[in-house]
């Protein structure tokens, strides 16, 4: 008996963690603060109305709402601030138990919320053990008590340490271009260098200098075109390594295809001339519309 009390309470408990997870999903709180959760009111939440649509359907749930104390129904506000709690948790063992010893690529951003609040949202790139395609996850967005780099690094190095991963393994370090966050001395990017903490010769082919990571191209400003361009000049070697490594790894036919491709292309002539063409190009473009920026009479 009390084993078949045992297993109706897990059936009851599911549902209402697949109410809250599909809820979560799709960005939608789960009660507002201007609704009642009397059972009188016409809209108590999309938490509470679910759970009466499933009522309406579902015999054994309405039985087990039915029958059970008003404090072991498990609808009160706090029991699912606590679901959502323990889900948040699973979620992270999870990454962690994926991120186990791999490298890992942070991207974070600061943004405001409506309320005018600084935060920073903060993202890994990783691939997961027993996979050969980089997955992004979603890992924290906190609040910022002040904007300096200090405390944005903290954050981040907060985050990365309650994760359990290891700056042995960060690889690289993806910002904004704000001089907070990309300041060369004492900005968070340079905090966050994995350079600080261990040189990877194996992974990355580093110059002795600072720490170069490929940069994507950006169509109005000709300062990322440069930089990007810089970055494939200086790296080249250490890319078509990267790229011959993952197609002599790789098992998937499709990603052997591309990386074979890339290479190709990567060490054609054209590529190579015309890199070195762009390269004093850009650098000369960047210059002067420094100097013009800086005196614009």
């Amino acid at each position: 008996m009390r084993e078949d009390q045992r297993l109706k309470n897990i059936e009851y408990m599911k549902k209402l963690i697949d109410i809250i997870i599909i809820l979560a999903k799709s960005e939608k709180p789960l009660r507002v603060s201007s609704h009642s959760e009397k059972e009188e009111s016409c809209e108590k939440g999309l938490f509470l109305e679910i759970v009466q649509l499933l009522k309406k359907y579902d015999r054994d749930f309405e039985s087990y709402i039915n029958s059970a104390l008003k404090n072991c129904t498990y609808l009160r506000n706090y029991i699912r601030n606590d679901i959502l709690l323990s889900i948040k948790n699973v979620i992270l063992r999870n990454i962690q138990n994926q991120l186990s010893g791999q490298p890992f690529f942070i991207i974070a951003d600061e943004t405001s919320d409506v309320s005018r609040h600084e935060q920073i949202a903060i993202v890994l790139r990783y691939v997961p053990i027993g996979s050969i395609l980089p997955i992004e996850r979603f890992i924290a967005l906190k609040r910022l008590k002040s904007m300096d780099a200090e405390t944005i690094f903290g954050t981040i190095n907060s985050t990365i340490q309650d994760l359990g991963a290891s700056w042995v393994n960060a690889i690289g370090v993806c910002f904004d271009w704000a001089s907070t966050m990309s300041g060369q001395s004492t900005g968070v990017q340079t905090r966050c260098s994995p350079k600080k903490h261990v040189v990877f010769e194996d992974i990355v082919k580093l110059t002795d200098t600072q720490l170069k990571t490929l940069k994507s191209l950006s169509q109005p400003r000709w300062a990322c075109r440069a930089e990007a361009v810089a970055v494939i000049q200086v790296q080249l070697k250490a890319i078509i390594e990267a790229i011959e490594k993952v197609v002599s790894e790789a098992t998937d036919l499709i990603i052997r295809a591309k990386g074979n491709g890339m290479l190709n292309q990567i060490q054609s002539f054209d590529f190579i001339v015309g890199l070195e063409i762009m390269y004093p190009i850009l650098q000369l473009v960047v210059k002067v519309s420094k100097t013009l920026l800086d005196h614009p009479s």
